[in-house]
């Protein structure tokens, strides 16, 4: 029973990214203040405003003959918060604003002036909500969905002197806190946040130029409070091998002729490769057998790419470096190079096909085992 939240946190910003790129980024756009700011705009205020007395109009003119409202007044809240939460596949904008009054004086037929009219006030909270779809498609783009609202906490003060008055407030009231109101909301008013679908508009614009034959990838930076969309460059062209394919068995020689069966092992290999770096450890052995060689590898294959950036060292001649390999499109073989002190060095290798690594916690011949413990 009950409801369950996907929200992971607010946002304020998107970035958009392709690899390592940062093609776009805007980090305040969906903020609080922004969002306030655009529904504090002169022409929001007075849309609002319109469409209030509009609805006043109408139940002014239901009353009985020379009862009316007149010199009315609308008051937008002052307290205005907004928030965007991440909910992995959509962005939530919900827009609060509690406490708008609207006064008006009711003029009724009595022989007493304008100064017997009497003065009412009724509040109202207005939340308002929207999505943002972030599709897998890059050519979807990105667009603000219609806005939802909702009215509540309706409440009315004054001095009622006559039964038309009440009847006045009363049907105001109802108006207000029934279908009256909120559907005028949904269709008579929308809410000038121009500057937020402009500021989308950008994003969905690089990412329909940027990303044809992409997929798109997101997710969320805590520290900076954005969504980081991602284009993937390996999605685009024919099929390729996974990355995690870089695990496993290599036959390797350098042109400086060393020759070495590599072992890889990437110690995440559970994690999305598009959405996260993985870990890798390997051993090195030297294929020649001169033990003095061997030695082990450490690295890291950024996401969204099918490189792997490495250290490694040879305690036996104390020996160390630098380098990094690509996987092939394949995935049978990897490319690169290396640096050992002053000497720069090729190094590339083939798999061996007979030689399988699983990921920590499986075993089995094609790695089909978990190992519980």
């Amino acid at each position: 029973a009950g409801s369950l939240s996907s929200d992971r946190g607010e946002v304020n910003g998107i970035e958009l990214r392709q690899g390592s790129t940062v093609l776009l980024s805007d980090q305040n756009f969906l903020s609080s203040s922004s969002l306030c700011g655009a529904i504090y705009s002169a022409p929001a205020r007075d849309e609002l405003k319109q469409l209030v007395f509009g609805l006043a109009g109408t139940v002014s003119n239901s009353l009985p003959d020379g009862v009316r409202f007149v010199r009315q007044r609308f008051d937008l809240s002052p307290g205005c918060s907004a928030r965007v939460g991440y909910t992995g596949n959509e962005l939530l904008v919900t827009i609060s604003l509690p406490r708008n009054i609207y006064f008006t004086n009711i003029t009724t037929p009595t022989i007493f002036g304008q100064y017997a009219d009497p003065a009412v006030s009724v509040d109202f909270d207005v939340v308002a909500t929207a999505k943002v779809n972030i599709p897998s498609n890059p050519q979807a783009g990105l667009t603000l969905g219609p806005l939802t609202f909702k009215v509540s906490r309706i409440d009315s003060q004054g001095q009622n002197l006559t039964g038309d008055v009440g009847i006045g407030v009363a049907r105001l009231v109802d108006n207000l806190g029934g279908f009256g109101f909120a559907q005028q909301l949904r269709t008579g008013f929308v809410y000038p946040v121009d500057p937020i679908k402009i500021n989308l508009s950008r994003f969905a614009n690089m990412m329909g130029e940027r990303g044809r034959n992409a997929r798109l990838f997101n997710e969320y930076d805590t520290a900076r409070k954005l969504v980081v969309l991602n284009l993937d460059p390996t999605s685009s062209g024919p099929p390729t091998a996974n990355v995690l394919t870089f695990q496993g068995g290599w036959q390797t020689v350098t042109n400086q002729n060393g020759h070495f069966t590599v072992i890889l092992q990437i110690s995440n290999s559970f994690r999305d490769p598009l959405l996260y770096d993985l870990y890798v450890t390997g051993q090195m052995i030297n294929a020649d057998g001169a033990a003095d060689y061997n030695g082990t590898l450490q690295g890291v294959i950024p996401k969204l790419t099918r490189t792997l950036q490495y250290t490694y060292v040879q305690p036996g001649i104390k020996g160390s470096g630098t380098g990094q390999f690509t996987l092939s499109q394949d995935g049978n073989s990897i490319s690169g190079s290396g640096k050992a002190g002053d000497v720069d060095f090729t190094w590339n290798g083939t798999r061996i096909q007979a030689q399988r690594v699983c990921p920590s916690g499986m075993r089995g011949e094609n790695c089909e085992e978990m190992i519980v413990n």
